[in-house]
């Protein structure tokens, strides 16, 4: 997400000094601002030169403080790149109700076209990375689960919001041979059952019908990997 404004999802400089002042007052002379490029999940704001204030931007998105905590700190001499290291966890207060943390500041730009003067060099530095990351030990690792909105569960979990977002688009796709496609798949990419048993054909969905809360909003983070 670019052009990060103060404000989003209630997130304020003030806040973010009310919370630096009302638990770690040893950083209250550090300048407080928001990065220009910010994330969805969270928002970050720069704490001097050296650091930044990373706060969750909605409960759901709370469980991933803990999780990067941990595995930031587990991840980052195994790869070839720098990553950012958490160095204190804050807790709920002054009015902002989720737990937040302090991590050091990576200095950098976006990557981008324009700013990498060698795309082979850059491909190769990022091949580099995913192949170190991916030989890393993830034994004790979080199981897929709500702070990854269920990447990686298996596909049975998305069985009802899939036939439930099919019947609503009855009258622009072939239902029938997207379920087909959805109950063929057998297996999921890693060998094991998904566990999606075949439904004798719905219709279509009676009027007014809504899904329940959160479910949309999991199936756009789904869509957008």
């Amino acid at each position: 997400m670019t052009g990060a404004s103060d404000g989003r999802a209630g997130i304020t400089t003030g806040l973010v000094r009310r919370l630096l002042a009302e638990q770690a007052p040893w950083w209250n002379d550090l300048p407080v601002e928001p990065v220009p490029v910010d994330g969805w999940d969270n928002r970050t704001y720069r704490l001097g030169e050296a650091l930044t204030v990373w706060l969750p931007t909605a409960e759901w998105y709370v469980p991933s403080v803990e999780k990067e905590n941990r595995w930031l700190a587990i991840l980052a001499p195994a790869l070839p790149l720098p990553i950012p290291h958490p160095i204190s966890t804050g807790r709920p207060g002054t009015g902002y109700p989720f737990p937040w943390s302090v991590r050091h500041w990576l200095p950098g730009e976006p990557a981008a076209v324009s700013n990498v003067a060698d795309l082979a060099t850059f491909a190769e530095a990022v091949g580099k990375f995913l192949v170190a990351l991916q030989q890393v030990d993830a034994a004790g690792g979080p199981a897929a689960g709500g702070h990854s909105f269920h990447r990686g569960a298996p596909l049975a979990f998305y069985d009802d919001e899939i036939r439930r977002n099919l019947a609503e688009l009855v009258d622009r796709v072939d239902v029938a041979r997207a379920t087909a496609v959805w109950e063929g798949g057998a297996e999921d990419h890693l060998g094991r059952a998904t566990g999606v048993v075949p439904r004798r054909r719905r219709g279509r969905q009676p009027a007014g019908a809504r899904r329940p809360p959160g479910r949309g909003h999991r199936l756009r983070h789904l869509r957008g990997r």
